[in-house]
C-alpha cells in the first residue's frame, strides 16, 4: 500500500537517488540533480501515523488533502498553523512544490511546498549529492562522488557545515560505531563506483582521528554491515563481494553466487546475518537476488531479461518483519523477498523508474548506531497543563536495578495545546541513565522541572544499546529496558490554577470520594494530580503527602 508520493525539491527537478531513515522515522533524500545554483541538496520528509482525512476546514472527506488529529505519531510540520497536516493521500498524488523565480534554490523555498510532510530542505556543498548517513545523535552526513565534499547537518541546530574532503567515496555508504580504549569511534564508510581509477576504491574515514583509509575495489557499489561490524561491498565490474573488517582489512573476495556480472545493492538480514545482493547478471539472461550465509549462496530470480533491462534491480533493504526489499528501476516495480526466496511484486506507474540505494527502511541506521526510539503522545485534556516530574522504574524490569553496562537511555518531552505544533518544538531532556567509567549514573528520575506546559505531551525515549565488537562472544547485543514511565503535571493542583493552595482542598476531597464527580466538576483537570504519593491511585494514603505539600511550600513531587 503506497501511502504517499512527494516531490523532493522546488520544481520537482531534484532527481532523488539516495535515502536514509533517521531515528525518528523521518526520510532523508539526496537530490543528485538539484545543482541549479551550485552544490546539491537534501530533503527531509516526515511521518504521520493515524489521523482522519478531511478538507481544509476539517470536515471529514476521504479524498481530502488534509489530515486532522488525533495522531498516533507525527513528525510532519503544520506550516500554516491551521491545526491540520496537508499531505499526499498516496499513490500518484503529489502536492505541488513550485519552483522559485530564477535559478536559485534555497532552504527558504521550503514554504513553496504544499505538502506539510516535506519538513526540511537544505543546500550542501556536494554537487550530485548521493552519500547519506545518519549517526547516533540523529545528525546527517552527506557527500558526492563528483567533488568528494562531505558535509555535516546538525538536525537540532538546523545548520550545515563542511566536514572533510577525501579523494574517494561519496557514492553510497553508512555510519558506524566501533569500540576502542578511548570510547566509541565514529567511522564513515563509502563506496565510489568509478571505473578503473583509484577513486573507485572504498573509503573508510575515522571522524575521531581524521584519516582516510582506502582499499582497491573494482567499481565499488552497494554496501551493508553485518552483526559483527563487518562491511560488505559489491564490486560491480568484478562480479564479486568483498568483506571489510572494522579496521579496514579485507577478506578474499567472495563470488556473489556464480551469476557473475553486475552485483549492485547490498543489505544484511540481521536475523540470520545473511548478506543479500542484487545482480543484473547476463548469466541465463536473468536478474537475481542472492542470499549469502555461512559460505552458502542461494540465488532467487527476480524476472526480467537483461537485454531488455525490464527489471534492473538496484537498492536493497530489510524491513522490521525481516523481509528483503529491492527497487527495480527498469520494471517500475519493487520486490519483497522472504527469507526462503518467495517474491512479491508491487507495481508502480509505467516509466516511474523507482530507484534506491539502501537504508530505505531504517534498518541500517538502527543497526549501525545501536540506537532505538520509543514515542508516545498523551492528551491530558487540560489546556496549559504544567508538567513537572518524570519517574521511571530504574530502567530494568528483568533483573537488577540498573541498565546493562555499556548502554544508556534518555527521556525527553515537549508539550503544546495544539497537537500539530509538537514537531516544531524542541525536546527538553528531563532524565538520563548511563554508565560512565564503570559507574552507573542516573539523572532526573523523580526530579522537579519547570517550563513545559501544554495539553498534549509528547515523550521520546532514546535507547542506546551496544554496537558490534563491544561484547565478548557469543553475546551480540545489550539494550536498556524501560518498564514504566510516568510524566505528571502539578501534583495536588486539583483545580488546575497552576498553584497548590487551600483552593485545592475541596477538589482533592472530591477526587478521593468520586472520580466521576471530580471529572464532571473539573473536566479540564487531571484526576491523577491527586496521586500525591505516586502509587498509581488516588486514596486516603495521599492525604498526608497532600497536607505536607500544602503546608511546606515545597514541591509535592519531591516528597
Amino acid at each position: 500500500n503506497i501511502v504517499g508520493d512527494y516531490y523532493t525539491s522546488p520544481g520537482g527537478t531534484g532527481d532523488p537517488s539516495r535515502t536514509a531513515v533517521d531515528l525518528d522515522g523521518n526520510l532523508w533524500i539526496a537530490n543528485r540533480a538539484d545543482h541549479a545554483n551550485g552544490g546539491g541538496s537534501v530533503t527531509k520528509i516526515g511521518l504521520v501515523i493515524g489521523g482522519t482525512r478531511c478538507d481544509r476546514y476539517g470536515v471529514e472527506d476521504e479524498n481530502g488533502d488534509y489530515l486532522k488529529p488525533p495522531f498516533i505519531y507525527n513528525t510532519c510540520c503544520d506550516r500554516d498553523g491551521d491545526g491540520l497536516i496537508r499531505t499526499s493521500r498516496g499513490y500518484n498524488h503529489q502536492l505541488p512544490w513550485m519552483a522559485p523565480e530564477g535559478a536559485a534554490r534555497e532552504p527558504a523555498h521550503l514554504y513553496l511546498a504544499d505538502d506539510e510532510c516535506i519538513c526540511q530542505y537544505e543546500r550542501v556543498r556536494a554537487e550530485g549529492t548521493r552519500f547519506l548517513a545518519v549517526d547516533r545523535d540523529n545528525n546527517v552526513w552527506t557527500g558526492s562522488q563528483l567533488d568528494r565534499e562531505f558535509d555535516f547537518l546538525d538536525t537540532a541546530a538546523d545548520t550545515v557545515t563542511p566536514a572533510f574532503e577525501p579523494e574517494l567515496g561519496g557514492y553510497g555508504g553508512l555510519f558506524a560505531l566501533y569500540p576502542s580504549p578511548e570510547g566509541l569511534r565514529r567511522v564513515i564508510w563509502s563506496t565510489s563506483n568509478n571505473y578503473g581509477t583509484p577513486t573507485g576504491y572504498v573509503l573508510r574515514y575515522d571522524l575521531d582521528e581524521p584519516a582516510a583509509y582506502d582499499s582497491e575495489a573494482l567499481r565499488s557499489y552497494g554496501i551493508g554491515m553485518d552483526r559483527d561490524g563487518n562491511v560488505w561491498v559489491a564490486q560491480h565490474d568484478a562480479g564479486t563481494l568483498r568483506k571489510f573488517y572494522p579496521d579496514g582489512t579485507f577478506d578474499t573476495e567472495d563470488h556473489a553466487g556464480g551469476h557473475g556480472y553486475g552485483p549492485k545493492g547490498v543489505a544484511v538480514r540481521l536475523a540470520d546475518n545473511s548478506v543479500w545482493v542484487v545482480k543484473t547478471g547476463r548469466h541465463q539472461g536473468r536478474h537475481y537476488i542472492s542470499k549469502l550465509v555461512g559460505g552458502y549462496v542461494q540465488n532467487y530470480p527476480l524476472g526480467g531479461q537483461y537485454a531488455a533491462d525490464t527489471e534492473h534491480p538496484t537498492g536493497v533493504a530489510v524491513d522490521r518483519a525481516d523481509y528483503v526489499w529491492t527497487t527495480c528501476e527498469g520494471g517500475d516495480t519493487a520486490k519483497r523477498v522472504s527469507a526462503t526466496g518467495h517474491v512479491d511484486t508491487i507495481e508502480s506507474d509505467a516509466g516511474s523508474g523507482p530507484y534506491s540505494f539502501s537504508n530505505m527502511t531504517g534498518d541500517v541506521t538502527l543497526h549501525s548506531t545501536g540506537a532505538g526510539t520509543w514515542n508516545v503522545i498523551h492528551d491530558s485534556g487540560a489546556f496549559g497543563a504544567p508538567w513537572h516530574l518524570a519517574v521511571w522504574n530504574r530502567e530494568n524490569c528483568i533483573a537488577g536495578d540498573e541498565i546493562p553496562e555499556l548502554t544508556a537511555l534518555t527521556v525527553e518531552i515537549r508539550a503544546s495545546d495544539v497537537m500539530t505544533e509538537l514537531p516544531s518544538l524542541p525536546y527538553v531532556q528531563v532524565g538520563r541513565a548511563e554508565w560512565i567509567d564503570g559507574d552507573f549514573v542516573e539523572v532526573g528520575n523523580g526530579t522537579w522541572f519547570e517550563g513545559v506546559t501544554g495539553r498534549f505531551l509528547e515523550v521520546r525515549v532514546r535507547f542506546m544499546g551496544t554496537v558490534p565488537g563491544q561484547l565478548p562472544s557469543p553475546e551480540t547485543f545489550r539494550t536498556p529496558t524501560l518498564c514504566d514511565l510516568k510524566i505528571t503535571s502539578a501534583l495536588a493542583d486539583m483545580n488546575c490554577d497552576g498553584a497548590v493552595n487551600t483552593f485545592d482542598i475541596d477538589p482533592f476531597v472530591l477526587a478521593m470520594t468520586s472520580e466521576t464527580q471530580y471529572a464532571e466538576n473539573f473536566p479540564f483537570c487531571n484526576y491523577m494530580n491527586g496521586d500525591v504519593n505516586c502509587d498509581g491511585s488516588v486514596n486516603v494514603f495521599d492525604i498526608d503527602p497532600f497536607v505536607l505539600c500544602l503546608t511546606s511550600g515545597e514541591s509535592c513531587c519531591q516528597q
